[in-house]
């Protein structure tokens, strides 16, 4: 039976525009938050970490400096004349240290991966985001142990953007890398988060909907209490509205609820 979204698309009001953003972190964030993961996360899952991945991640970090030291955009002082013109390695020491800390990192997850029990039986989720570490559920800022939401939305990247501003102070420029993927790490949770929640209150509403049709159409309650009315033209008859309700009903219960 055709998936029933008339109530979504009618009733529901979105902000285009945020969601929009969200979604623009959410597609582009995978090398941002990986360079992050890999060291404060473990037993991700296979399918979310990718060894090809972090390679690439690797890869690009290992020649970015070189590359810079070419470009007028990148590393300008090296080109405006009368400017005295630091040394790459002044300004990547810290850089090329972090890079040693994530080949480790990527190692140590994928030999996690590789011990992990097998998803083909069953035994295990394979887009896990992995452990989150202890450090940030002992830590009480809000005079509360924090949230799983909490840690991956704002202390997760909050560590590391303001390791990444402290960085940034002393001309590294692991420090600007920083604070640009925690942007992206803690916007694209957000974004996941939102679309988690959506999610669960389409199911909840649908639930809501499909309990409380026949009272809504059969009986013409003007009120209910569950907040459920429908705007269409309704039968005169009460048989044709039972037939009405139950068919509405069924669609709820068939309804398929992925997007």
């Amino acid at each position: 039976m055709q998936q029933n979204t008339i109530y979504r698309q009618v009733y529901r009001r979105d902000n285009v525009l945020f969601n929009f953003i969200l979604g623009v972190f959410i597609t582009f964030s995978s090398w941002f938050r990986l360079l992050l993961e890999v060291i404060i996360r473990k037993n991700m899952g296979e399918r979310y970490f990718k060894l090809s991945s972090a390679i690439s991640v690797a890869v690009v970090m290992f020649f970015f400096p070189l590359a810079a030291e070419k470009l007028p955009f990148l590393y300008p002082s090296r080109h405006y004349y009368g400017h005295p013109a630091p040394s790459l390695w002044s300004q990547y020491w810290a850089w090329y240290m972090y890079l040693v800390a994530f080949v480790a990192g990527t190692y140590l997850r994928w030999r996690e991966v590789k011990r992990n029990p097998s998803v083909f039986n069953g035994g295990r989720a394979t887009i896990y985001t992995g452990d989150i570490h202890p450090v940030f559920f002992e830590m009480h800022p809000l005079g509360r142990r924090l949230t799983t939401r909490q840690v991956e939305c704002f202390f997760e990247p909050a560590a590391f953007f303001f390791v990444g501003y402290f960085l940034n102070l002393f001309g590294q420029k692991l420090g600007i890398l920083f604070m640009v993927s925690s942007t992206f790490y803690a916007l694209s949770y957000v974004g996941m988060y939102r679309k988690a929640d959506d999610y669960i209150m389409d199911i909840l509403d649908e639930q809501v909907y499909a309990s409380e049709m026949e009272n809504v159409i059969v009986n013409d309650a003007p009120n209910n209490a569950k907040g459920v009315r429908v705007h269409g033209t309704k039968p005169a008859d009460k048989v044709a509205r039972k037939k009405l309700a139950d068919t509405i009903k069924a669609q709820f219960d068939d309804v398929s609820y992925v997007d």
